[in-house]
């Protein structure tokens, strides 16, 4: 078996702890992680996202992770659809947001790792969530912004770079929106999601 590590420093670059990502799958057939992204919450419990493989298979993993100690909270695992993990963020209500990609899909778990609802996207990259309780998240291929409310119920879309333009990652500065594809940054205006302030090539 393969797994990742993860390894906490101090502010002077010393190595705090060091720990494998546990591989406890009930899939005989995964043998290997691989890290894709992690998330802290207001306590400073680390949520990691890894890519879990096998022969025929593979899927994603989040794991809790005790800041002081490195060690394992609780540990979630879905495999199937072959969906690979991208990236992980932590909501207002204490749940924590995941994307795939290839499975396509947005899920949030409980505080206590349980899945709590999953939606069927486009390719999904970059998440992130907003103060006023909007998460958003991007897909590849298509150029295009979902929100959804923390039921899980789309709120809008938005496509913004045209076909074919992956968007890789989004943020919310409380105002506007920015996405950033393979080669465009977009700014668009948070009044009413869809209006695009700027483009700006970065290539």
């Amino acid at each position: 078996a393969s797994q990742a590590y993860i390894r906490k420093l101090s502010t002077t670059g010393e190595v705090l702890w060091e720990k494998a990502v546990p591989l406890t799958s009930p899939n005989p057939d995964i043998y290997q992680t691989t890290g894709e992204s992690l998330a802290l919450d207001a306590s400073d419990n680390i949520y990691l996202l890894t890519n879990v493989w096998g022969s025929t298979d593979n899927g994603w993993q989040v794991t809790k992770l005790n800041p002081a100690t490195g060690n394992v909270i609780w540990n979630t695992q879905e495999v199937q659809d072959s969906q690979d993990a991208r990236d992980v963020t932590v909501l207002s209500n204490g749940q924590i947001a995941i994307t795939t990609t290839n499975g396509c899909q947005m899920a949030t778990l409980n505080s206590d790792g349980s899945i709590e609802w999953a939606v069927n996207t486009d390719l999904s990259y970059g998440i992130c969530v907003t103060d006023t309780g909007t998460v958003a998240l991007v897909g590849g291929g298509n150029g295009i912004v979902y929100a959804y409310d923390y039921t899980g119920t789309l709120q809008w879309t938005n496509q913004t770079n045209g076909t074919g333009d992956d968007i890789r990652a989004i943020c919310w500065d409380g105002t506007d929106w920015y996405t950033v594809s393979d080669d465009i940054v977009t700014k668009i205006a948070g009044t009413d999601n869809n209006t695009v302030l700027w483009q700006k090539q970065i290539n």
